[in-house]
């Protein structure tokens, strides 16, 4: 599989070194002088040798990417996902149910994502040089976002729109009145109301990282080895440390699940950037060298615990003070199991997929791993048309649900698969 083929949002895909397996997550990289100009980092890319392909990480990002399409399936019904904006008329037993699994994978997923892109941000940096980066980085990050928002999105709102027998049907067949009617909607918008949210939040990150002295990034250290209770005392400053942050958004906020339109979710703004420094200093202090599946049990047993604390004052809040704002002890406890959940669950994780996950991927999983991206992109157009037809369906909204996470998932890949087949496409995909 040639490198282009690799899952280039989450991971620089020139990072391939094709059939070579390896368990240390140790990323290769020359040393750099800290004194050296900031001129020489962005005029000339560090030359160090290509890091090894960690598979495990390929099939992580991938079995990710499933979850979004997932999370949007079970969204879509319950909440009116943009922009279908007409959820199901649902009892309380599956309103508990669907954000059980979407408050779930909420919790970690994206966070997870914005770990897994640290990991791989300064040995792509490193030797590339900034202003290459930083083009690389634009191609694959801003411009799918840029097409989707000016292409795609506006004509699946009109789609949508067209479905209900809206005023705005015969706008389907007026291609000049489809970015009237959507701008004019969206006019107290800001740039990206839809999923590629994550794809501009990410490049923003990877403009602030390019703006920080080069003598605080390029720094390796070396770790001899790190017992369970090391790894576990890791793990909890993580959750105290997302546990302030995330406490902060939520105190001033109605209840901290806003939309704030580029960085998603404000409420969870705070972890997704502590989540990708935490990648960055992963990657420098070799962390994934130490993880291990005798730390398993312990930390599936406390995300268990975790998810169903937090799930308990989720639904409180979500009963009781929606939509208001200020502090609560119940927004505290949430936030602290919320946050635990996440940094135990996405270790798990990490040890799963490292030890049962990190061999040679297969032609079919090859094909699945490079088209990921793709079909993160795409899979709204496959969702919410799905979501129209059943709409005029009497089937149970739970059951509607489970059908879209069983049929989008493979449709989303196919498509996705066929667009990385174009010719040229790798330059953004």
């Amino acid at each position: 599989m040639s490198s282009s083929d690799q899952v280039v949002v989450f991971n620089d895909s020139e990072n391939a070194s094709q059939g070579r397996e390896t368990q240390t997550s140790r990323l290769a990289m020359s040393s750099i002088s800290v004194d050296e100009s900031r001129e020489a980092m962005v005029e000339t890319p560090v030359s160090c040798s290509k890091p090894p392909r960690l598979h495990y990480l390929d099939k992580l990002r991938t079995f990710l990417t499933l979850l979004v399409v997932v999370h949007h399936c079970f969204w879509v019904v319950q909440a009116g996902w943009v922009p279908f904006q007409r959820p199901w008329q649902t009892d309380n037993a599956t309103t508990v149910i669907q954000y059980m699994i979407l408050a779930g994978n909420q919790a970690f997923f994206m966070g997870l994502f914005f770990f897994l892109a640290g990991l791989v941000t300064i040995p792509s940096l490193k030797r590339k040089g900034a202003k290459v980066f930083l083009k690389d980085r634009f191609y694959r990050l801003m411009v799918p976002a840029i097409l989707y928002d000016l292409i795609g999105f506006p004509f699946l709102w009109v789609v949508v729109e067209a479905a209900w027998n809206s005023p705005m049907k015969g706008s389907i067949f007026s291609f000049g009145k489809v970015w009237t009617d959507y701008f004019m909607f969206y006019k107290d918008r800001v740039f990206v109301v839809n999923h590629m949210w994550f794809t501009v939040t990410l490049f923003a990150f990877n403009l602030t990282l390019v703006c920080v002295p080069e003598k605080y990034i390029f720094v390796e250290h070396s770790i001899e080895s790190m017992s369970k209770k090391e790894i576990m005392i890791v793990l909890m400053k993580m959750s105290l440390v997302l546990f302030v942050l995330n406490c902060v958004p939520r105190f001033l906020l109605p209840d901290g699940y806003i939309w704030i339109p580029v960085y998603g979710n404000l409420g969870f703004l705070m972890q997704y950037s502590s989540a990708f420094v935490a990648g960055i200093l992963a990657n420098s202090y070799q962390f994934l060298d130490h993880i291990h599946m005798e730390h398993l049990s312990l930390t599936l047993t406390c995300s268990t615990v975790f998810y169903f604390l937090f799930q308990i004052f989720q639904v409180y809040l979500f009963e009781v003070i929606r939509g208001t704002m200020g502090f609560y002890p119940q927004t505290l406890f949430l936030t602290l199991f919320e946050q635990s959940f996440a940094v135990f669950w996405a270790y798990s994780l990490l040890v799963l997929f490292k030890e049962y996950q990190n061999g040679n991927p297969t032609q079919i999983q090859s094909q699945i791993i490079g088209s990921a991206y793709a079909t993160y992109i795409i899979h709204q157009w496959i969702i919410v048309p799905l979501a129209i037809a059943f709409a005029y369906t009497n089937l149970y909204p739970l059951v509607v649900s489970l059908i879209l996470s069983l049929v989008s998932p493979f449709l989303a890949w196919g498509v996705g698969i066929a667009l990385k087949a174009i010719p040229g496409s790798s330059i953004i995909l």
